[in-house]
């Protein structure tokens, strides 16, 4: 059944794929544009035209382009025409034996049909591609976990859902675009996080899932921006990253061990000193003479015999101060005075 829909001519002036005619196209979907020898072509048109396999792609990258093989596969394509839009030059037919569909690759996804980006590029048509198989339907109100707009009230080429859980819901263009982000290394579930048999569904379904060297790390404090462990230099070991916003200017990509030494190494801010006030003015007291001091020692040693403990002050056997000795005298006046008296 041929559909309605057709493909809009290219209005860019730059050259055109050789399998797609298209020029203006979203590389995310039809991969970056190669070029040899006055031939342009689309990476993943070409992968799937002339069915690529992984050996195929490493020997792209070290031998360049199959001229031969294009050539080939646009002269090949020139005889079939799309079923989405009805012009000629499909270049992908439908896997399933016995189907003569062909498409463009850029006419996939409103034709419904699925790509699977691993192992021997195949594409299907949407009679014949892959669907997931659910127990029950989404209901009432239920919202994709990425964007938050309704799914609809049942599965279709347009709503997904997770394999593992079997209650997290999405849109296709929704869960494509965070794959296209997040890469392979850390692609899972929105809802249920599963990584393995949600990421082998995924694939299966003709979500394309790149492979990314590096990890994105979303900010510890707004987790609105992020940025990948190879771009910011982190370590494995790092697990945290603040942005610039979070962080202060120049500070993204700094690990909390930095910001906080960083942070012991500014001085505080500290309100200078108020001026200090004179005090209350007391006279000094009167010196004294060496006598005196020794005396004062003497009485406070009679006065409090705790002291000697204490202080550890012996007082010598004999010595006798000067108020002591002044009693002693008068008290010998005394006696003297009574004896003359009686003689």
């Amino acid at each position: 059944m041929m559909s309605s829909r057709k493909r809009k001519a290219s209005s860019s002036e730059e050259p055109v794929c050789v399998l797609c005619g298209r020029a203006d196209v979203d590389p995310d979907v039809c991969g970056h544009r190669l070029y040899e020898k006055g031939i342009r072509v689309h990476q993943f048109c070409l992968e799937f035209a002339i069915t690529f396999t992984e050996g195929s792609l490493i020997r792209l990258a070290t031998e360049g382009l199959p001229l031969g093989a294009i050539k080939r596969a646009v002269k090949h394509a020139a005889k079939q025409q799309c079923f989405v839009c009805g012009e000629r030059g499909a270049a992908i037919t439908c896997t399933e034996r016995g189907c003569e569909r062909s498409f463009h690759l850029p006419c996939a996804m409103d034709g419904e049909c699925v790509n699977q980006h691993f192992g021997q590029r195949r594409g299907y048509c949407w009679e014949h591609r892959p669907r997931q198989e659910i127990q029950e339907a989404p209901g009432e109100g239920n919202n994709c976990l990425i964007c938050l707009e309704p799914v609809g009230d049942s599965l279709s080429y347009h709503t997904m859902m997770c394999p593992a859980c079997q209650h997290a819901w999405f849109h296709r263009g929704c869960i494509q675009q965070l794959v296209l982000t997040a890469g392979d290394y850390c692609f899972s579930c929105p809802g249920c996080r599963n990584q393995d048999e949600f990421l082998q569904e995924m694939a299966t379904m003709g979500i394309q899932i790149p492979h990314r060297p590096w990890e994105l790390i979303l900010c510890s404090s707004c987790a609105a921006q992020g940025t990948h462990r190879q771009c910011s230099h982190l370590s494995n070991t790092t697990h945290t990253w603040d942005c610039n916003s979070c962080a202060g200017l120049g500070t993204g990509a700094r690990t909390p061990w930095e910001q906080t030494s960083q942070a012991a190494r500014k001085k505080p801010h500290q309100k200078p000193l108020p001026a200090a006030r004179p005090g209350p003015q007391f006279p000094e007291p009167a010196k004294r003479t060496p006598r005196q001091e020794v005396n004062a020692s003497l009485k406070g040693a009679e006065r409090h015999p705790q002291i000697n403990k204490i202080c550890h002050f012996d007082v010598p056997k004999g010595f006798q101060s000067a108020r002591t000795q002044g009693k002693d005298l008068a008290g010998r006046a005394g006696l003297q005075s009574k004896f003359s008296s009686r003689e």
